[in-house]
């Protein structure tokens, strides 16, 4: 079984470095299950490791109810990103870097201190964030799926492909349950919708955070301070195209309206 984690990881990272997608996990490996997408996960994460990435934070992925109805997934995932997929607002990527390149539009915490126990409360998660950003995660899909697979998602590593962090705030005071983001500029098919926090598992991102330092734990991983955490996505996710520029507007951050924007070339 090792062997065959082993090419499946190596498949996704030769189809990450060449921007050509390999062939579904699911077909080359009968029974393909959640223990062993995060066997590939890992797999994945050594060789990124190898090639000198660092780990800076984590990823909740499906962190809505409405996103686990969809994937039929009882609880979320979680993944590792990388120092070599951060951007600051306004940063233009190269979209042929990429194989099916989009972007979610998130809530970005930053940890103060560390979370190391088994058990984590609400109080707890919330203390430790220190800084909030608005932010983007970029997603792609490193095969030829391309439908919600929650299983082929955790394996590649979340379909993380890096994220864009818009202004650092301070935490103090914030109530990130209660942020809201919408994309300007009339961006196709986004006219009048507004993403909610409070739409996340449990009310909010502190809540992915608490569920997020228990998995982290239980792994041995623990969350440290320092670490940056996506929390999930509050608005349908959007397609990167060369020539766009992608431009998030988020209230209830601080006293006043805060944006993070992309562009694809």
């Amino acid at each position: 079984m090792q062997r065959i984690i082993r090419e499946l990881a190596l498949s996704l990272w030769r189809a990450e470095l060449a921007a050509d997608p390999a062939q579904p996990l699911r077909e080359r490996l009968d029974g393909f299950s959640l223990a062993h997408a995060y066997a590939v996960q890992r797999a994945v994460s050594a060789l990124r490791e190898e090639a000198g990435a660092r780990r800076v934070g984590w990823k909740v992925g499906l962190s809505s109810v409405e996103m686990l109805r969809r994937a039929g997934m009882q609880e979320p995932f979680w993944a590792p990103i990388y120092d070599s997929g951060q951007h600051g607002s306004g940063a233009t990527l190269a979209v042929r870097r990429f194989i099916f390149p989009r972007v979610e539009t998130e809530v970005a915490l930053v940890l103060g201190a560390d979370l190391d126990h088994r058990r984590v409360s609400l109080e707890e998660a919330q203390a430790a964030i220190a800084a909030v950003h608005p932010a983007f995660e970029i997603v792609d899909v490193r095969t030829t799926t391309r439908v919600l697979d929650a299983l082929e998602s955790t394996a590649d590593s979340g379909w993380n492909a890096g994220f864009v962090l818009g202004p650092e705030l301070p935490a103090d005071g914030v109530d990130v349950s209660a942020v809201t983001a919408r994309i300007l500029e009339d961006y196709p098919g986004t006219a009048g919708q507004v993403g909610q926090a409070s739409l996340l598992i449990g009310g909010g991102p502190v809540c992915c955070l608490q569920w997020l330092a228990e998995r982290a734990h239980a792994a041995r991983q623990p969350l440290r301070a320092g670490d940056i955490i996506l929390s999930g996505t509050i608005l349908p996710v959007l397609p990167l195209t060369p020539g766009t520029t992608i431009t998030a507007e988020f209230t209830g951050l601080s006293d006043e309206p805060v944006t993070v924007s992309v562009s694809g070339r």
